[in-house]
């Protein structure tokens, strides 16, 4: 995995601070942790699409991640 720019960080930290800070998020140390690998992951194989990488996040976070199932 290569690391991120700076300024990709900054887009991967904001967006898991959106994701735990949703309602629907089912917020406890597993789920976090488990939120940054996939955040993680995605961003490796999302060519840099911050759009793409945040929708595919939110979207997988909801069904793994909601606490209103």
């Amino acid at each position: 995995m290569t690391k991120p720019t700076p300024e990709e960080a900054i887009h991967l930290r904001d967006l898991f601070e959106d994701i735990v800070g949703a309602a629907w998020f089912n917020r406890n140390a597993m789920t976090e942790r488990e939120l940054l690998i996939l955040i993680l992951e995605r961003h490796r194989d999302s060519g840099g699409d911050i759009e793409k990488l945040k929708d595919g996040c939110v979207a997988t976070a909801r069904e793994r991640f909601s606490r209103l199932r």
